[in-house]
């Protein structure tokens, strides 16, 4: 088995858990929104979001370091004598980054790789537009459309997570009065809902974009 196929393997399983666990996550949450539950389903069905959602995480950030050595390895991406092992050093780092503030939730650490997580994926989203952007216009490093226009996507996707982030927030602060509350709570049970609601869109596009971004991949169609 060459390079190539190893790390084309390992890009298809990380979009396969990636689109898969996001689906995951996205019913675990209208399991804990739902009122008819009790509060020990909602709470377990909560961790089991959690959990499930770690998965997209680490599949977002691993997926960069290998589709760039895949398409570094067929000359679709010209990168420099020397960036490649920086960039799997720099990679593992904002795995372990997203890792850890999993671990340490509620700990001051966490608070701080939190802010650092989210410098980065700006950095990211920025530096992955720009490429894009370059290499739709012909200008490089990027020499395939179909490879541009996947760097162009991967940003909106990344862009997308940090907008169900702060969307998501005021649903983790009703959750938590709804399960503190000795009886109903619907204003709380309203504001839950309401979160909800206002990340679909978000999660809708990061599904499409994952198809495109496979559909690129797979048929790599000529472009311009």
């Amino acid at each position: 088995m060459t390079v190539y196929s190893l790390l084309l393997l390992a890009h298809l399983v990380l979009f396969a858990y990636w689109l898969g666990g996001d689906i995951g996550v996205f019913y675990s949450a209208s399991c804990v929104s739902d009122p008819t539950l009790s509060k020990d389903s909602r709470r377990t069905a909560l961790r089991i979001m959690l959990w499930v959602d770690m998965v997209p995480r680490y599949c977002l950030v691993t997926t960069l370091v290998v589709g760039i050595t895949m398409a570094s390895t067929m000359g679709w991406f010209v990168v420099p004598d020397g960036v490649l092992p920086v960039l799997w050093i720099a990679d593992a780092a904002w795995l372990w980054t997203v890792w850890a503030i999993h671990r340490h939730q509620g700990q001051p650490l966490a608070d701080t790789l939190k802010r650092i997580d989210v410098a980065v994926r700006v950095v990211v989203i920025a530096t992955m537009l720009g490429v894009g952007g370059a290499g739709v216009a012909g200008m490089g490093p990027i020499n395939q459309p179909w490879l541009a226009l996947k760097a162009l996507t991967y940003a909106l996707l990344v862009a997308s997570g940090l907008a169900i982030r702060v969307k998501i927030a005021p649903f983790i602060v009703a959750f938590g009065e709804v399960m503190r509350a000795p009886g109903p709570v619907p204003d709380a049970e309203a504001r839950l809902s309401a979160a909800q609601r206002s990340v679909r869109p978000f999660v809708y596009f990061i599904w499409l974009g994952l198809v495109v971004v496979a559909y690129l991949g797979a048929v790599k169609p000529p472009i311009g």
